[in-house]
């Protein structure tokens, strides 16, 4: 069977600027013959009620295929994008399964695109619909044919630049003829796709460059910040900790976070991959607490499940596998308990925009494969905005805030309650300082010797130029979301 394309198969997707406006799908008369059009509507529109699709259909599929993995795909699972206002559930089952599956299915939903199906993909549509049309895509696992719905839903809502090329895109395929808008709408979902694997194929993976961290364990201690006590009060004021209280803090480092959990009493669970951080973090923290060490990463930790009244993470759990860090915080977590992340973000400012700017310039000029990457600074508005559209999925607002591909919407079915708090900050570093911090980041690793260099120059120059420190404006982030008392509904 000839493998097709799932950028043909996908169901639904969204596009438009202010004018547009939720409209029903139309048809056009050429050659008097009647021609089907798209039109397109806001996905925020819809949200609400495509989620409520996709409840019952995840329940109605579990009843069929039990174990399955039901995920909300397309574009109403993306907030701000723009859709043709139909709703694609994702199915994933073993391969061993997929016939069974198939069977089971076609019990209750109508067989769509046969000629597309493959040993990995069925199709089905919902023949009872209401308002919102239903598509449902069972896949095998691992399959990949697996590797395309839910990674283009989460490079979209990790990415507002291309989120905002894609809404660009569906703006212009508004009121085409529907073969021509699958085609270039297909196009684009393809070219995407070869971009993330072409990224992830080159050189080391992401989420290895965590381990330069152990390379500079003493730089890191010094010169990383610490995380304000007002945050960790907070997070644990949220989930209701005290002396004594149980917790798992997730890639302790040094053991910056550690300490001030120490000093509120907490008997404190610590991973951390890296044997030199972890060998700081023991000799620092030896004598001021209740605490244990853990050297693994927490794909790979032996831990009890519902032990902890609270998960801390403070800057890491990015570097965690998101196939399975959200559903392993969740199983250690007691029900009703709390995630708790903290970070330093980037925060677009006036009183140092001109700083930040040269300094990304230089960047850009002598690293331009970091600059592609570099996260996203917004104002501090839009960024409590921007937690507060994506709520209901805090792996999609841990995601957001720090422009990483760790959305997954499974972690919507594990916690609730999401929660922000911010502390912004005005900083002031000499070039040395600036230096010495930015060594201690993971994209200095991927640098030569030379761009290491050229970079430090060029700082040297900005503070000569400025005859002053240079300024960078920071926001310390709290994330806080509770473990949902009854996971049996999220197909584990």
């Amino acid at each position: 069977m000839t493998e097709a394309s799932p950028a043909d198969e996908i169901y639904d997707e969204p596009m438009a600027d202010e004018d547009l406006v939720q409209r029903p799908q139309a048809t056009s008369r050429r050659d008097h013959v009647r021609v089907a059009v798209v039109r397109i509507m806001r996905a925020d529109d819809v949200h609400d009620l495509a989620e409520a699709v996709v409840d019952a259909h995840r329940k109605v599929v579990l009843e069929l295929v039990p174990g399955a993995e039901v995920e909300h795909v397309g574009a109403t699972a993306v907030p701000g994008a723009l859709t043709k206002g139909d709703v694609d559930v994702l199915v994933r089952v073993g391969e061993a399964e997929f016939p069974a599956a198939v069977e089971a299915l076609s019990c209750r939903y109508a067989i769509h695109q046969p000629h597309n199906w493959t040993p990995t993909l069925a199709s089905f549509t919902d023949p009872d619909a209401g308002e919102l049309p239903v598509g449902i895509q069972l896949v095998v696992r691992g399959s990949n044919t697996d590797k395309f719905f839910g990674p283009f839903r989460d490079a979209l809502i990790g990415s507002d630049a291309l989120l905002a090329e894609y809404n660009e895109l569906k703006h212009h395929l508004d009121g085409l003829e529907y073969e021509r808008y699958t085609e270039q709408k297909g196009q684009f979902v393809e070219r995407v796709l070869r971009e993330l694997s072409s990224r992830s194929a080159a050189g080391p993976g992401a989420r290895s460059y965590g381990t330069v961290f152990d390379e500079v364990a003493e730089d890191y201690d010094r010169h990383r910040p610490s995380y304000p006590d007002v945050l960790v009060d907070r997070a644990c004021e949220s989930a209701g900790l005290g002396a004594g209280s149980r917790v798992l803090e997730i890639g302790c480092g040094t053991g910056q976070l550690t300490r001030s959990l120490l000093a509120r009493g907490l008997r404190v669970t610590a991973v951390e991959p890296g044997r030199q951080l972890l060998a700081r973090a023991r000799e620092q923290l030896e004598g001021l607490g209740d605490v244990r060490f853990v050297n693994a990463g927490l794909e790979d930790a032996s831990l009890p499940a519902a032990r902890y009244a609270a998960v801390f993470s403070a800057s890491a759990i990015h570097w965690v596998d998101p196939d399975v860090s959200w559903r392993r915080v969740a199983d250690a977590l007691d029900d009703g308990g709390s995630l708790a992340l903290l970070s330093y973000f980037g925060l677009e400012d006036p009183r140092s925009a001109a700083d930040q700017q040269a300094l990304h310039a230089a960047i850009t000029r002598i690293a331009p494969e970091v600059a592609a990457d570099w996260p996203a600074y917004r104002d501090l508005d839009s960024t409590i905005a921007g937690v507060a559209a994506r709520r209901h999925n805090v792996s999609e607002v841990w995601g957001w805030l720090g422009s990483y591909a760790l959305a997954r919407s499974y972690a919507a079915d594990l916690f609730e309650d999401v929660e922000i708090a911010t502390v912004p900050a005005l900083l002031e570093h000499s070039a040395d300082e600036l230096n010495s911090l930015l060594g201690t980041m993971s994209f200095w690793a991927r640098l030569s010797a030379r761009q290491r260099n050229d970079l430090a120059a060029a700082n040297q120059a900005l503070q000569k130029r400025l005859c002053r420190p240079i300024c960078s404006s920071m926001v310390a982030c709290l994330v806080v979301a509770r473990r949902k008392a009854a996971l049996a509904s999220c197909g584990r």
